[in-house]
């Protein structure tokens, strides 16, 4: 789980060069063009964002798909089975570039992890898990630079063998409290571990500037302070879309509507919570307009969404919009969720509808 974290690391290089490249390129461009280099670039960016959920999805016994570096994984299997590890199959990370080949040492109550990455090559981990959630990891790969969760113990030992791996661990690691390992349990307790730290960092609001800053400088990258907001303006957008994503499937779960009734409405809701950025808020109020132009006052009206965001909140932020600016549109709050994220579904009323609601309204006036 430990190494996840490297392709973090990685996604946040990528950026960096993305957002040096876009600076650049904008600085001599026409005002209204530099708006949507810099649209175009937040979409491909946020895209660099690792997922927030991961999928293993097991490879068939009879699967002939290559890995990405074929010789090094196979020293790596080699090295994991002369030091007592058993094989407990091969996935690919559904939506990433990666396979993986999983095992357990029972004796010891370990598990081991190959990793091949397309781009950033094989690496591996050594895990003790414990029962009171904690754990500890010893990798091959190189130190990342991100923050390692509160419960979590990582050694980084570069380029070393298997059985180096698993020496440290067994020296460093507690005896006592460890989970036992077992092959129905490896994919699970992989996920659950994934979900956990991406939650993690999810609270935190996603990369830090020192986290932003360390990974840069360990690889050779220059970061200023217009690249950081960048990067985080990213990891931001991406978190609210998560976040506007899991309470939508909690309304409909709760709510219990029909997969046909959604389909119908589903292109007139829109999720707000405060966890959303003054972008996205001011985006989910312009969801009703089919002109994609820029309107003349559209720096106003987002500087005036920030300091009602800044002041409130973002659900206030929705809100003041609605009863400022939402002449041409009608809205209807169709859900309100207080805990553990306080958010609410809002649905754009088709004008026919609406017209029909006031009628009957009228009436029963």
């Amino acid at each position: 789980m430990l190494t996840f974290l490297k392709m973090v690391a990685a996604f946040i290089v990528a950026i960096v060069v993305l957002v040096v490249a876009v600076i650049l390129f904008v600085r001599w461009k026409f005002r209204r063009f530099l708006k949507n280099v810099m649209e175009a670039a937040a979409a491909q960016g946020s895209s660099a964002v690792p997922p927030f959920r991961i999928k293993l999805e097991p490879r068939a016994d009879d699967d002939e798909t290559a890995w990405f570096h074929e010789e090094d994984v196979k020293t790596q299997m080699q090295q994991f089975e002369s030091s007592g590890f058993t094989p407990l199959g091969d996935y690919d990370v559904e939506g990433l570039p990666l396979q993986i080949r999983g095992f357990q040492h029972q004796d010891h109550n370990v598990y081991g992890v190959i990793y091949d990455h397309a781009a950033a090559g094989v690496w591996s981990d050594v895990v003790r898990r414990y029962e009171d959630e904690t754990s500890w990891t010893v990798t091959s790969a190189k130190e990342h630079g991100m923050d390692a969760a509160p419960w979590h113990t990582p050694c980084f030992m570069p380029s070393q063998s298997v059985t180096e791996l698993l020496s440290q661990l067994l020296t460093s690691s507690p005896s006592s409290g460890i989970q036992t390992t077992g092959a129905d349990k490896f994919v699970p307790r992989f996920e659950a571990a994934y979900k956990r730290e991406m939650n993690w960092r999810i609270e935190r609001g996603g990369a830090t500037e020192q986290e932003i800053r360390r990974v840069c400088e360990k690889n050779g990258q220059d970061c200023t302070a217009e690249q950081v907001e960048q990067i985080q303006g990213l990891w931001k957008t991406a978190i609210g879309e998560f976040l506007s994503e899991q309470i939508l499937l909690g309304w409909r779960k709760e709510s219990r509507i029909t997969s046909l009734e959604y389909d119908r409405i589903s292109d007139r809701l829109v999720v707000i919570h405060k966890r959303l950025t003054p972008n996205q808020v001011l985006e989910a109020f312009r969801s009703d307009s089919d002109d994609d132009d820029l309107d003349d006052d559209d720096d106003q009206i987002l500087a005036q969404v920030k300091a009602w965001c800044s002041a409130e909140s973002s659900i206030s932020a929705f809100r003041k919009l609605i009863e400022e600016k939402g002449k041409d549109a009608r809205w209807k709050r169709i859900w309100e969720l207080k805990k553990p994220l306080a958010a609410e579904i809002w649905e754009r009323v088709q004008a026919d509808r609406a017209d029909r609601d006031f009628e009957d309204d009228d009436e029963n006036g």
